[in-house]
Formats: C-alpha cells, sequence, structure tokens
C-alpha cells in the first residue's frame, strides 16, 4: 500500500506511511479499492494538488473515511454525481456484461451513448479500450454498483425491458447469436407478461434458446429456457399451443434426463405419452423415457420399451432370445455384407425410410441396456441394427451399428481382423457424421472390443478415457462412466501399477457418485477394495471387504437386483485375490462361480479372466483336486489364448506362455524345458510392462523348483517375484513371500 500511494501521490509528496496506514483497513489491501478511495479524499478536498504536490491532512482524511460509507456505496455515489442519461446508460450496461456493447445500449436507449459513457470514463468508472473501439467496466465492483442503482423491485421490469428492446430492435442473425443471452433477460420479467399472444411468443424463444443451449451443450441452461417456455404457456397449453407444448416437454424430458433430473424427466414424459396426439409426436418422449430407465439402473424397463415402441413402428423385435433367432439374423447381416469393401460400406446412400429412421435410436438403446444386463438380446439389437443400415443406408446411428457388431463378433470370438475393421468403420462413420452421444458410445465399444484383439491394449486404455472426457463434457454420463470403469479394470488386467490405477478408479468414483451412476460405482468400489486387500491394508487380503464394499451385503443387493456385472466382478476380483495370495480353497469356490457365469463378452479384462481361470485350475491340480477336470479346463483356456496371441500377442502371448509352462510343468520331468518355458513367460511379460504377470511367472518358476528340490534356485526365483509383486503394489503378497525366501 505505502508503495502504491508513493506512485500515485508522486514520490516527492511528504511522508505517506500514516495514509497508508488509514487507507489499509478500508481499501483490504485491493488496489482498486485503494484507488476508489484516494478519487474520493480528491474529491471531497481531504488530498489536494498544490504547487505540483498532493498535501493532504492525516486526521483529516481519518475523520473523512470514518464518515463515508461502503466502498460499495463511495462507488455508487459516484455514479449518482453523473449526468441523469448517464446514469441510465450505466444501469443498462450493468445488465450486459462487463465488456458493454455501445451498440445494444444505443438499441436500449434508442439514442447514442458514446458521450454518456466518455462521461463516466472521464470519471475513472469506464476504461477504453483502443483495440475494440469499445468500453468496459474498470471493475466488476463497478457494474455491480451501477446494477445496484436499480430499486429491488424494478429489477425484474426493468431487465424485460431490455430483453423485449433487444429482441425487437435485433436482425435475425443478431438475435440467432445472442438468443440465449437476451431470453435470459426477458425471463427476469417474465411474469409480468399478461398479453397471451406475447406469453406464446416468449415461450416460442424459450424453445429456440433451448435448443441452441442443449447444442452447445449445456443441458442445465437447455432445461431452465425449456421449463420457462412451459410455466409461460400456462395450464390449458395443449389445447391452445399443442405443437409447441408438445416441442417444449419433449425437449424438456431430454434435457432434464441428461441433467440427471429423472423426477422432472418423468414429469414431461408423462405430459407427452397422455397429451400426444400420435406416435410420431411421443418418439423424442420415449427416447427419453428409454435413456431415464438406463441412467436409473432399470435395465430391463428400458429394453421394453425399446421394444414396445419398435412393435408401434412397424418394426417387430423379439422379446425373449432364441440361438435360431440370432443364426437367421448373423446370416441376413453376412448376406447383406456380401464382399463389400470398406469404401462400399462408408459411402451408403443415406436412410431414406422414416420407419427405418425411427427405429434406429430404439435399436441402439435396446443394444446399451442389454449389453448393461448382460442380456444376450444385445446380440440381436446388435445385428438389427446392422441390417437396417445395410438394407436402408447410413444413418446417424450407423456408427453404433458397426461398432456394436464388431463388439457382437468379438463376444463370439470371431475372426479378430474382421473386428478392427468394423471398429474402425465405425469410427470412420461417427467421424464423418459428428454426433457426441455417438462418438462416447463408439468410442467405449470399440475400447471393449474393437482394438486390443489387434493393437496394444493401451490404446483401448486411452481410447476409454478419451470417451470418458467427451461423454462427461457432454453429458452423456453413463456410457462416460462405464468407459472410465473399464479404462481401471483394463490397466489393472495389464498389469499396471497398483497406486496408478487407484488414482484413475478414485477420481471415477468421484464422477460416478456425482452423477448416481450406482452400478458402475459398486464396480469402482470393488477394485479400490481390491487393491487395498493387495497393498496390505485389509484383514484378509483375499477377500475384496473393507472400507470401499461390504462384500457379503454388496453381493446379496447384487443378486437380488439381478446385475450380472456386480455379480461377476465379485467372483472374479475374489478368485484373483485367493490366487495370488495361495488360499486355493477360497479361489476354487470363486472359481466355480465364474465359471458358472454367461462368458458373452468381448472385454479384453474377460478374456485375461479366462487365463487367470486356467491358472488357478492349475493351482487346483497341484492339491490334487478334481485334477482331470482342472487339467482339461486348464488346456481349453490355454487354446483360447493362443489364438488371441496369435493376432495381438502384445496382449496375450505372456499369458498364453505363462499358462503353457504351468501346464507343462504337471505333464513332463523335463526340468530344462519347463524352466526355458517359465523364463520365455517372464521375458514376454517384462517386455509388455505387466507387472504382476512378472511376478507370477517368477513365482510359479521358483514353486515347479522347490517341488524338484531345488531349494537355491527356488529361493532366488521368490525373491525376485517379491521384487515384482512390491514394485506393482502388492505389499501383503511381498511379506508373504518375503517369510518363503527369508
Amino acid at each position: 500500500i505505502n508503495e502504491l500511494l508513493i506512485d500515485a501521490l508522486n514520490e516527492k509528496s511528504p511522508s505517506v506511511s500514516q495514509l497508508a496506514r488509514i487507507t489499509y483497513s478500508r481499501a483490504e489491501g485491493n488496489v482498486f479499492h485503494l484507488m476508489q478511495l484516494l478519487r474520493f479524499l480528491v474529491e471531497q478536498g481531504v488530498i489536494v494538488l498544490a504547487d505540483s504536490n498532493w498535501t493532504w491532512d492525516d486526521t483529516e482524511v481519518e475523520e473523512a473515511l470514518n464518515s463515508s460509507g461502503s466502498i460499495f456505496e463511495l462507488v455508487a455515489d459516484t455514479i449518482k454525481s453523473l449526468s441523469r442519461p448517464t446514469q441510465e446508460a450505466m444501469k443498462v450496461a450493468s445488465c450486459l456484461g462487463s465488456e458493454i456493447d455501445c451498440f445494444a445500449v444505443d438499441q436500449v436507449l434508442q439514442t447514442s451513448s458514446s458521450g454518456l459513457f466518455q462521461e463516466a470514463a472521464a470519471h475513472g468508472l469506464l476504461e477504453f479500450d483502443r483495440g475494440t473501439g469499445g468500453y468496459r467496466f474498470s471493475h466488476d465492483l463497478i457494474q455491480q454498483s451501477a446494477f445496484g442503482l436499480i430499486a429491488a423491485e424494478e429489477q425484474p421490469a426493468f431487465l424485460l425491458n431490455v430483453g423485449q428492446r433487444l429482441w425487437r430492435s435485433s436482425s435475425a442473425s443478431a438475435l440467432d447469436e445472442n438468443m440465449m443471452f437476451i431470453v435470459s433477460l426477458i425471463n427476469e420479467g417474465s411474469s409480468l407478461i399478461k398479453e397471451e399472444r406475447e406469453r406464446y411468443k416468449v415461450a416460442e424463444l424459450n424453445l429456440k434458446a433451448g435448443l441452441k443451449a442443449r447444442a452447445i451443450p449445456s443441458f442445465t441452461d437447455a432445461s431452465t429456457f425449456f421449463l420457462k417456455g412451459i410455466q409461460l404457456l400456462g395450464p390449458s397449453s395443449w389445447e391452445d399451443w399443442y405443437l409447441l407444448s408438445l416441442q417444449l416437454h419433449s425437449n424438456a424430458a431430454i434435457s432434464e434426463t441428461m441433467n440427471g433430473n429423472h423426477a422432472a424427466a418423468a414429469s414431461s414424459i408423462n405430459e407427452v405419452v397422455q397429451y400426444g396426439a400420435t406416435l410420431d409426436d411421443k418418439l423424442l418422449a420415449y427416447s427419453a423415457l428409454a435413456r431415464c430407465m438406463v441412467e436409473q439402473e432399470n435395465l430391463h424397463r428400458a429394453t421394453d420399451v425399446c421394444i414396445d415402441v419398435l412393435h408401434q413402428l412397424g418394426e417387430p423385435f423379439p422379446s425373449k432370445f432364441s440361438k435360431l433367432r440370432l443364426a437367421k439374423e448373423f446370416v441376413r447381416v453376412r448376406r447383406a455384407l456380401g464382399g463389400k469393401s470398406d469404401a462400399d460400406l462408408l459411402n451408403l446412400p443415406r436412410m431414406a425410410d422414416n420407419t427405418k429412421k425411427r427405429s434406429m435410436p430404439f435399436l441402439l438403446y435396446g443394444f446399451f441396456s442389454c449389453s448393461l444386463a448382460k442380456s444376450p438380446l444385445a446380440a440381436l439389437f446388435a445385428l438389427r441394427l446392422m441390417n437396417l443400415t445395410l438394407r436402408c443406408g447410413l444413418h446417424e446411428s450407423s456408427s453404433v451399428a458397426f461398432a456394436s457388431y464388431a463388439f457382437t463378433l468379438s463376444a463370439l470370438q470371431y475372426d479378430a481382423d474382421e473386428v478392427y475393421r468394423f471398429g474402425q468403420v465405425a469410427f470412420k462413420i461417427v467421424e464423418a457424421w459428428n454426433v457426441p452421444e455417438h462418438l462416447v458410445y463408439v468410442l467405449m465399444l470399440i475400447g471393449c472390443s474393437a482394438i486390443h484383439v489387434r493393437r496394444p491394449v493401451l490404446e483401448s486404455i486411452q481410447t476409454f478415457r478419451y470417451a470418458g472426457t467427451v461423454g462427461i463434457e457432454t453429458g452423456f454420463v453413463t456410457p462416460a462412466i462405464s468407459s472410465l470403469l473399464l479404462e481401471c479394470v483394463y490397466m489393472f488386467s495389464a498389469g499396471w501399477k497398483l497406486v496408478r490405477v487407484r488414482k484413475h478408479a478414485m477420481e471415477a468414483l468421484k464422477l460416478a457418485h456425482l452423477y448416481h451412476q450406482r452400478q458402475f460405482g459398486s464396480g469402482l468400489a470393488l477394485m479400490l477394495q481390491m487393491i487395498i486387500c493387495l497393498n496390505g491394508n485389509a484383514d484378509n487380503p483375499c477377500i475384496p471387504n473393507g472400507i470401499h464394499v461390504d462384500f457379503d451385503k454388496s453381493l446379496r443387493e447384487a443378486r437380488q437386483s439381478n446385475d450380472e456385472m456386480i455379480i461377476g466382478l465379485h467372483h472374479s476380483s475374489t478368485m484373483r485375490l485367493a490366487y495370488i495370495h495361495g488360499n486355493t480353497a477360497l479361489a476354487a469356490e470363486h472359481l466355480d462361480a465364474t465359471r458358472a457365469r454367461p462368458s458373452y463378452s468381448p472385454l479384453y479384462s474377460t478374456k485375461t479372466m479366462l487365463c487367470d481361470q486356467g491358472l488357478a485350475s492349475i493351482a487346483l491340480c497341484r492339491k490334487n483336486e478334481k485334477y482331470s477336470e482342472n487339467l482339461k479346463y486348464a488346456k481349453k483356456q490355454m487354446k483360447v489364448m493362443e489364438k488371441l496371441a496369435k493376432k495381438a500377442p502384445s496382449n496375450f502371448l505372456h499369458r498364453k506362455l505363462l499358462l503353457e509352462a504351468e501346464i507343462k510343468s504337471l505333464t513332463t520331468t523335463n526340468k530344462g524345458t519347463v524352466s526355458l518355458m517359465y523364463e520365455k513367460a517372464l521375458a514376454e511379460a517384462r517386455e509388455q510392462n505387466n507387472l504382476w504377470y512378472m511376478a507370477i511367472a517368477c513365482e510359479r518358476h521358483g514353486d515347479f523348483c522347490h517341488e524338484r528340490g531345488q531349494s537355491k534356485d527356488a529361493q532366488g526365483k521368490w525373491k525376485e517375484a517379491a521384487d515384482h509383486y512390491l514394485t506393482w503394489g502388492a505389499v501383503a503378497k511381498y511379506n508373504q513371500l518375503k517369510q518363503r525366501f527369508e
């Protein structure tokens, strides 16, 4: 403050230390506040310029400041000292933002404001911007003070007047550009509009503003505009203004669904379903209903809505799965593809059949709800999406058709080249159509199924991160949070450091809680609890139970709600923990449970689970538990790994090599051959930086040496394994192994 005063009052002035002390508490260290105080003291004649020097009396300064009001009041008094027209210009400008649009102010005042703003600038209230040739408020407090000159009870009418004048004086292009801002001003005083036709026009403006907000996207602002439009039309809106009511309620339903305000969405959905005259009029509301049910994890209801609408549209869809139907749909797709190249697919004509176009979104939502529910109907929805695209042409949902087809082929363990190909076609289509919602779905689906079959799993992980970011930014939170969960699951399966997996899982869990994504939140909580077990911070390292998850309660609730995803995660996480920590009895229990669950999944994590199941089966063979059955199962999973490793060696070869070494250790007496196989598995895991499998390969090799009396070699391998476990973050396992080699 002392230095600022020296600069402001000239360094040749008398000592300013006492003045600094007096003004410090009032200015609160704020430069703007200090300059306002100095301006006030000069205007009051307390600080005077005499003989090129500023002079003052400290006592008079203190008395003047004690008798003055707040900084806010000082600024307001300065504005009040201006001419009446300039005060009006300042009040209008305060409604329009910190950067003053002189043309807009002229439109409201219906006179030129240039000279008026020059007067305000002369008093330090505005700054002239030479670059733009316009003015801006010198400080936010000045703008607030100018707005404060409008009496609270007069503000609605004042803002309404400003908004209406801008609305009526703007060109079509200017109105479109500033639609949201102008309508927001009008809405502040919309309750004062009594004439029915005027209320209709403003409701119509709110529809346009809402659509503009949703395109940004800003779903919260969009809902505000749509709901205000509904309010303006009044209780008899469906009779008096049917079309506008339909548009406002339908769009409000979609925006409120995106906001997670399901009760508000349901209200508008019910209005449209009750008063909509035709099926076409109700489609947007049904679309919002299906999406709302998915958001609330009522997946069976979402599927029923989609199937019912498809029947009404003349695109009947089975409510029950059968292999015969699946085979028929699959054959139809293969025939329609008929040797078409990627260029042929990308250049299909646009879909013209309106019935088919209206059916596509409901096939999409049906596929997504069934995928989340682990229902085999998902494959039928995917194939129908493809059939309509191939027979009727490209639609904005066709990118999801190709992505879901790739997803289905991967789940059926179809040729990896085809899976990858259709995933790439999906991505090219979504880029061309530029629909944010479909981009999120496509990224999630090809991240699940169509990348890791040919490319390093890191690319899948990066794709999930991108999908999560885009989904959160654009409001499509369900596929976004799903993608972030998958990112963490893939990171864990790829043997990334647990501290890094935990960081990403914590971030994703916060978002899951924020957006009320219970199912994905449960999956992330299980992941975090599993990491705690591995870190050595759980009572029992073999069961994911503790701060994040009450295991028994969570599993019971998942069974009651028939949540296949969460049930599967409970069993798979416990089987892995039990296997890692050597609890073969518990591993066997949950191995049986994972084997019994449906295997319809194209996920990298599911495919790696097959290898883990094979390893756990070998551990049971070593205990002579169902030896033949478990060995046969392990060999079966080894063949799957062998097939996967041919197309994506970076993701599956180290797993195949380790499982092969484990099987060989039971069926041969050649120690050298088996040791070499373990070393190959370790080398490949090291190449992929999979810390988890590096540790397992060393530990199993050590066990093999120990069983054959090679104690020194076993000790060395166990120590190496312990080091890898520690680097991975599995402190509990490190401590367990340390006892063996020490």
